[in-house]
């Protein structure tokens, strides 16, 4: 069973890597105004850390790349705010696509048995 495949209300450990994620982008960003950047993430079906950062931040433009079609079709579903764009695709489709002009934080947080559990932070 992979992480991805466990309820994200019953992933105590998720909760505590985002506040600390939180912080840590605070802290990153001193002097920043980070409702200037775009976040991409891996959002999962309920794009919990999409709306949180949208909320707690002021966050506007959001990414999420997922690669299952039945995850896509949730995220949409599930979408809190117009502002989050569900992305379907690979993380090296993405990448290998990338083009951005806005200043971005990216959060690769995998939970796929694949990849194991990595975690990837990137504030430019």
């Amino acid at each position: 069973m992979s992480g991805g495949s466990i309820p994200y209300h019953l992933r105590t450990n998720k909760a505590i890597e985002r506040r600390i994620f939180f912080d840590l982008l605070g802290n990153l960003a001193l002097g920043r105004d980070l409702k200037n950047y775009k976040y991409i993430s891996l959002g999962g079906p309920m794009l919990a850390d999409h709306q949180a950062l949208h909320h707690e931040l002021g966050l506007t433009k959001l990414v999420s790349i997922e690669r299952d079609s039945a995850v896509l079709t949730r995220q949409d579903f599930n979408k809190p705010y117009s502002c989050i764009e569900c992305w379907e695709g690979s993380t090296s489709d993405y990448i290998n696509n990338f083009n951005e002009d806005d200043p971005v934080i990216i959060w690769l947080d995998y939970t796929d048995t694949k990849w194991g559990r990595r975690s990837m932070i990137v504030l430019a």
